[in-house]
């Protein structure tokens, strides 16, 4: 390797670009999350059990990770 310190230097700038990616991301399923009205999700959710389509803790959990990623 010729050039040390260019090639950690790059490395470095790449690495911050992925944690600001992350860091952006993070953010907004943040403000998603903080945007739910739980009340409207509980009536949501029971409607989902009532239909035998949740049954479990974990398909709640999945019902609410997919309303914050859109």
């Amino acid at each position: 390797m010729e050039n040390v310190a260019e090639a950690v230097k790059d490395i470095v700038e790449i690495v911050e670009q992925f944690y600001l990616l992350r860091v952006e991301d993070l953010t907004r399923k943040l403000e998603n999350i903080r945007r739910i009205n739980v009340d409207s999700l509980v009536d949501l959710i029971q409607n989902e059990v009532n239909e035998n389509k949740i049954k479990t803790k974990r398909d709640i959990v999945k019902y609410v990770e997919s309303i914050i990623l859109d």
